[in-house]
């Protein structure tokens, strides 16, 4: 209580300042409609939108041939790709908990061999 009524004074007058900046900020005359509530038509997305239907019609003209295949150029391309070798598959489960048997999965397949490990 002691401070309240050393510095009655200064509080007050942060008060006031307080209580101007609200009114000042509610009373503001170059007030913006919100862009989220209001909805405007921009000519940008008219000229996207035109230029998407513009697009789209041009497409509709294109024809596909397939003589490109037969061409000598395409004939004459080398295939570099290479098998896929089987790599072997883990557990099933690899977070379930480690049984006292061991597990041997082969790529091709799913054929499993336990064997106790106490053994």
């Amino acid at each position: 209580m002691e401070i309240l009524k050393q510095n009655k004074l200064i509080l007050i007058v942060v008060i006031i300042v307080i209580a101007l900046l609200i009114w000042y900020g509610m009373s503001s005359s170059n007030k913006t409609p919100n862009t989220l509530l209001t909805a405007t038509q921009t000519s940008e997305t008219d000229t996207g939108d035109r230029e998407l239907l513009k697009l789209l019609t041009d497409m509709k003209s294109i024809r596909l041939d397939g003589d490109i295949f037969k061409s000598d150029a395409y004939l004459s391309l080398q295939d570099f790709s290479r098998d896929i070798v089987g790599e072997p598959v883990g557990r099933e489960d690899p977070f379930a908990p480690v049984n006292k048997t061991e597990v041997t999965l082969t790529g091709g397949g799913d054929s499993t061999n336990q064997t106790p490990l106490g053994n």
